[in-house]
């Protein structure tokens, strides 16, 4: 179906570049003659365009105030609008540079080095700002974790526990003890059968009883890094059913002392 161009200045071909071509709505020629009038058989041409139009198109049409200039429209929602529309796309440094016919363009973050932040919208570079240094003092504190574990060696195969091999690579935290054991050997020592449980859940260098053993990528030297692990390790556990309790149909031999939800059907 045949339309009739619009009279108003395409803004991007202005600019030098519009992605719609020869199939852009607006007007293309910069010197339009304003004293021309719409003819009669024009008008009868836009009704029948305006009535068969899906009933989406006319909504999209309503809501762009350059098409219904008997109603004023709302400077914030516009402003809002233009905002999201005037941004360029392209996720980066955009390959258009000074011809590019978006006349926004996002502007690097120089702690994350992502094109996010709006170059007029303070509360947005603010709260991005914010967000980005608390995940840079995150990622640092992981970084000084792991560098402080590098050499730390397992009191039972007397390995370096950052130099095995992929689950292997894991310490045993106990709850009430800080002697150094990687996950697997700690978790072998307390499952002999040949001892009793007063001997196995005991540390196997100062005998000191742990309830449990918390797995850990990094090891913990103060007690405030302890804590911190444990008390995420036992939030991160409350969310998964305990498979002993089995829902109200089994019986759980840790009782109330049971890290795992029990949660009755």
């Amino acid at each position: 179906m045949s339309y009739r161009r619009s009279q108003t200045i395409c803004r991007f071909h202005s600019l030098g570049s519009c992605r719609f071509g020869n199939l852009c709505r607006f007007s293309h020629d910069e010197t339009p003659n304003e004293s021309q009038s719409p003819q009669i058989s024009e008008l009868a041409d836009e009704v029948v365009v305006a009535t068969t139009s899906s009933y989406s198109r006319q909504m999209t049409w309503a809501n762009a105030p350059e098409f219904v200039p008997r109603y004023k429209a709302n400077p914030a929602e516009v402003l809002s609008a233009e905002g999201v529309q005037d941004i360029c796309p392209y996720g980066g440094s955009c390959i258009w540079g000074s011809k590019c016919s978006y006349p926004l363009h996002m502007e690097i973050c120089r702690m994350c080095d992502l094109y996010c932040l709006h170059p007029r919208d303070r509360n947005q570079r603010r709260e991005h700002n914010r967000e980005c240094l608390e995940q840079h003092e995150q990622a640092m504190e992981l970084s000084f974790a792991i560098a402080r574990s590098k050499d730390k060696t397992c009191g039972i195969c007397f390995d370096t526990v950052l130099e095995k091999k992929g689950r292997e690579r894991r310490f045993g935290i106990l709850s009430k003890c800080k002697h150094i054991f990687c996950l697997t050997c700690i978790r072998t020592w307390r499952q002999k059968q040949e001892f009793k449980s007063d001997v196995t859940r005991g540390c196997p260098e100062c005998r000191v009883f742990s309830d449990f053993v918390c797995p850990s990528a990094y090891w913990v030297d103060t007690k405030e890094d302890k804590d911190k692990l444990l008390n995420e390790y036992r939030a991160a556990m409350g969310t998964k059913d305990c498979k002993y309790f089995n829902r109200g149909s089994g019986k759980c031999p840790f009782g109330n002392k049971c890290f795992y939800r029990h949660h009755r059907r």
